[in-house]
């Protein structure tokens, strides 16, 4: 099949690595499909100029003017003779509402790829999926979510997988990023990996728990640092140098930054203020690579989030040996408590979203007696180190990919084609 695939750009073999939005998964997902005998012409939201064509065979195809491509994306399925449309990114944003129209003019398949993360199902994403000939979840608990707004007959679960050869336990730079960040003297080390945009992923509330904490136990803020992998002045996020100002936690609490490599095509870590360093932001990231350091060197992971659609970080987290904690919400029970990976904080309040669902705020002196927690009892922490390195096996990409082949087999089975040269369907 000709697949035009829409998502954040992808990373290029011999380039730099992409790990915005959902360009780790499409990069992963777009290679497999393209390897199996699938033509991918590939739309990335952050790619700019003719297209191009990658040794493997994948063709990119660059933006226009939108960046969600109304402009271009009917012109490049008509074009590129698209079979199917496949889409990963957040549909409930009004610029993608041309998508579904589009592919019943062309009479071919739109296949949204959607993340949920309220609860219930929002009829901002249900009403466009009325339209939608499959869809894709990436957690049991979108499937739910997605089943019980009616959507059931046609969704598919396809969870995320995780990179083992990458995410691995592997202490072996453990010394070498201490000394890089300035905290050889810190015996306990937390770890946020979010994007700072919006106020769902409450890294704030994160910073709080720890300095809750710190002045809880004068050994622990003696021993602790936690380090934040985000952008603490994004324009779209919460002023999380500020808060950190505020709260007085600039000795326990290091925003990671990051610098060019040997070879500068892409990014190692670096300590925060390093003038030969920039700060993370949202399109200049560390590579996996970097990111599985901080893993191995974390004790903890820690994920504020108000709800997880899925929460990749967390499995990566758990795929390196360390331990995540967590809202009790969303996708904690298939992630935390069935393999029993970590704590989960029961929440303490919803929020209703603007989209008309709830998400849900956790109590943050809970979340700091959960850190206290980790930090007092090893043996648990030990414990599920070892059931999280053994449930990321049951999510890694070997596991994971063949459902992708299984899903277009269907999708390719069941399909009626188009004839665009003489702009009719062709039975």
């Amino acid at each position: 099949m000709n697949i035009c695939f829409m998502s954040n750009s992808m990373s290029i073999e011999g380039g730099p690595q992409r790990r915005f939005g959902y360009s780790v998964v499409a990069t992963k997902v777009a290679n497999y499909l393209q390897e199996i005998g699938h033509q991918i012409f590939y739309i990335g939201m952050q790619d700019i100029g003719s297209p191009f064509k990658q040794p493997n065979g994948i063709v990119h195809l660059g933006v226009r003017y939108d960046p969600f491509m109304s402009d271009i994306a009917p012109d490049y399925l008509r074009a590129y003779k698209a079979d199917c449309f496949f889409t990963m990114l957040d549909i409930w944003l009004p610029q993608t509402d041309y998508m579904a129209g589009t592919c019943e003019r062309l009479k071919i398949p739109w296949i949204p790829h959607v993340t949920l993360n309220a609860d219930p199902l929002t009829p901002f994403i249900g009403n466009k999926l009325h339209q939608a000939s499959w869809v894709v979840a990436p957690s049991k608990y979108n499937h739910r979510l997605l089943n019980e707004g009616g959507h059931g007959a046609k969704t598919q679960y396809i969870p995320h997988g995780v990179d083992t050869d990458v995410f691995t336990p592997n202490n072996e730079f453990d010394d070498e990023i201490k000394k890089t960040l300035g905290i050889e003297d810190k015996t306990f080390i937390g770890l946020v990996v979010n994007r700072n945009k919006g106020m769902q992923k409450r890294l704030q509330d994160a910073m709080r728990a720890w300095s809750i904490a710190c002045i809880n136990d004068p050994q622990f803020q003696k021993d602790s640092v936690l380090l934040m992998v985000h952008d603490p002045v994004e324009t779209e996020g919460f002023r999380t140098d500020m808060f950190r100002d505020r709260i007085q936690m600039n000795d326990n609490i290091k925003f990671i930054w990051q610098r060019p490599n040997e070879d500068g095509v892409d990014m190692k870590i670096a300590r925060e203020g390093d003038m030969e360093a920039i700060c993370h932001n949202a399109n200049i990231s560390l590579p996996p690579e970097e990111i599985a350091k901080l893993f191995n060197l974390a004790d903890v992971s820690v994920v504020p989030s108000q709800s997880e659609s899925f929460c990749l970080p967390g499995l990566e987290s758990l795929a390196c040996g360390t331990p995540v904690i967590m809202g009790q919400h969303s996708v904690a029970q298939e992630h935390i408590l069935d393999p029993e990976t970590g704590i989960a904080v029961q929440p303490a309040y919803g929020e209703v979203t603007p989209l008309m669902s709830e998400v849900q705020n956790m109590n943050v002196a809970d979340l700091a007696a959960a850190i206290t927690h980790m930090y007092q009892n090893p043996q648990d922490r030990n414990k599920w180190s070892k059931n999280g390195i053994k449930y990321a096996q049951t999510l890694k990409w070997d596991v994971v990919l063949p459902m992708w082949k299984r899903f277009f087999e269907i999708v390719e089975s069941t399909r009626m084609t188009t004839n665009y040269q003489h702009g009719r369907m062709g039975l």
